[in-house]
């Protein structure tokens, strides 16, 4: 309870504090019309005050989430009186953005809604960084493939999910042929253009639910989950092979690039991930033992 010799400045201070800070602020009346914004909401949203009130918050609306999101947003609010949490919501220019919202019910006396009173913070930013952080964190920075992190967690789920359904799947381990020469005769640069192009055809011969990761150098691991055969594994890597037998053009001119490729079948050359990936690496140097630009099968384990 604010003393009533306080109350005009505790109003002035408030004033104040609306102003100045740095969170966006709007307020609506009962029937959610805008009353009044502060500056801040002027900032991060691109709207004046005066185009905003009298209107509905819905004109920042960004379409991206659903009707039942706001049932319940307005479920939480009414039933709680607060609601918080994350809302894409589109400035003025049309631009979409995110913000961590803080929404109050502010009720008379006798209980009757007066206002609702939205708080909130622009966060895409800081949003997109943490994405940017954990996407680095999960893929190759070169070719935009998964790393050896993600594609141990893919590969941990389809055993677990071969395992539960008895089902098959297969890694493809691909070792380039001649990749150490082009760099020597090119440099790094022209090496680099090579690993991007090579990711690129491969992603092409394979399914969509496959994954094509690079483990580092020229080193590349597919997997092939929920396959009926070993035969299909030997398909994925026949296409790979007539892929790479196409040169690829660079700067410097046609670039030639082979591969050997090792390929172990789950349960048939291993149980474990650990297996899986050392029956694979043993299958690709005997192909490169074998000729290079060939593919070889896995020891039974």
């Amino acid at each position: 309870m604010i003393p009533r010799e306080t109350t005009g400045q505790f109003l002035r201070l408030a004033a104040a504090v609306f102003e100045v800070i740095d969170d966006g602020i709007v307020v609506t009346d009962a029937h959610n019309v805008i009353i009044a914004v502060n500056p801040a909401f002027e900032r991060v949203t691109g709207y004046a005050a005066a185009e905003v009130i009298g209107r509905n918050p819905r004109i920042l609306s960004s379409g991206r989430h659903s009707p039942a999101f706001y049932a319940d947003m307005w479920e939480t609010l009414l039933a709680t009186g607060r609601w918080h949490g994350e809302v894409w919501n589109r400035r003025r220019s049309g631009e979409l953005y995110v913000q961590r919202l803080t929404l109050s019910v502010i009720r008379s006396n006798d209980g009757q809604i007066v206002n609702f009173v939205g708080v909130f913070n622009d966060i895409t930013e800081a949003k997109q960084l943490a994405e940017t952080t954990i996407y680095r964190a999960h893929h190759d920075v070169l070719t935009g493939l998964p790393n050896r992190i993600l594609f141990a967690d893919r590969l941990t789920q389809a055993l677990a999910m071969a395992m539960r359904e008895d089902r098959r799947l297969a890694l493809l381990f691909v070792d380039l042929d001649g990749f150490k020469e082009i760099n020597d005769q090119f440099g790094h640069v022209t090496g680099d253009c090579v690993l991007e192009a090579v990711a690129a055809r491969m992603l092409q011969c394979v399914r969509d639910s496959d994954t094509v990761s690079r483990f580092g150098g020229d080193e590349f691991v597919i997997l092939l989950p929920d396959i009926r055969q070993g035969g299909d594994a030997q398909v994925a890597a026949e296409k790979i092979l007539l892929a790479m037998t196409e040169p690829i053009d660079l700067d410097c001119g046609p670039v030639a690039i082979g591969a050997s490729i090792g390929i172990a079948v789950y349960p048939a050359n291993g149980t474990t991930a650990e297996e899986l990936l050392r029956n694979a690496d043993a299958a690709m140097y005997a192909a490169k033992k074998g000729g290079k630009n060939r593919y070889a099968f896995g020891s039974r384990s």
